[in-house]
């Protein structure tokens, strides 16, 4: 974002109003700034976005490793693979997660067992300290991030 002397009083207003702060690197008659508005950085993706993120869905699920699974496996492993790198791990709050895929949490452990059973998750723990379950892909064959995006 490039800021001019002549507005400074605006963006001095914004910085107080805690939207914006300064980085450092000013140069010249322009200035850096962070913007700090939560609504900003959370906006709803435009159409391309949605398009891209629908189709992804609909691949993935029924992706020759899902095909066969009850819908409460491919759900979970739909909402595992939003969160997870190709062949990598990840980590979610056990509450989201288990509101994501519409199971008590009971009912999300045992969908986890049966994903790592059918070799779809190579390893996963719940902290119950923390409330984060933890998990590990087997690797990208067998993970959903395989299945990447069709540019639109």
């Amino acid at each position: 974002m490039r800021l001019y002397s002549y507005r400074a009083r605006a963006w001095q207003e914004l910085e107080q109003a805690r939207w914006l702060r300064h980085l450092p690197g000013q140069t010249g008659t322009s200035e850096r700034l962070q913007l700090l508005d939560v609504t900003v950085l959370t906006q709803a993706p435009d159409r391309v976005g949605r398009h891209q993120a629908a189709d992804w869905v609909l691949r993935t699920a029924h992706a020759p490793v899902l095909r066969d699974l009850p819908a409460r496996l491919r759900l979970t492993m739909l909402a595992l693979g939003t969160s997870t790198p190709p062949g990598e791990g990840g980590y979610a709050d056990i509450e989201q997660l288990s509101r994501a895929c519409a199971l008590p949490e009971e009912r999300l452990e045992r969908a986890l067992l049966q994903l790592a059973d059918t070799g779809l998750l190579a390893t996963w723990s719940f902290n119950r300290e923390n409330g984060q379950l933890y998990w590990q892909a087997p690797g990208k064959s067998a993970h959903l991030g395989a299945v990447t995006p069709r540019p639109v």
